[in-house]
């Protein structure tokens, strides 16, 4: 992740950020950084989805298949 994506995701978390609310971030799979720390320190309940596992990912789904909850 770019710094400035994370620098990004940080002033969102700071504007937006209300404890119990749910972010979803779709492709958010670490690499270089995560935004789910700042969301999290927020009280709110982050949800990574992308298309391959590791394990910053909580839901996998690969292209053209649906999802496997």
């Amino acid at each position: 992740m770019h710094i400035t994506s994370l620098k990004c995701g940080e002033a969102v978390s700071e504007t937006y950020g209300t404890p119990g609310k749910i972010v979803v971030d779709v492709g958010g799979k670490d690499v270089n950084g995560s935004l789910r720390s700042f969301f999290e320190a927020k009280g709110m309940k982050f949800v990574c989805i992308d298309m391959e596992a590791h394990p910053s990912v909580d839901i996998v789904v690969k292209p053209g298949a649906p999802p496997a909850f």
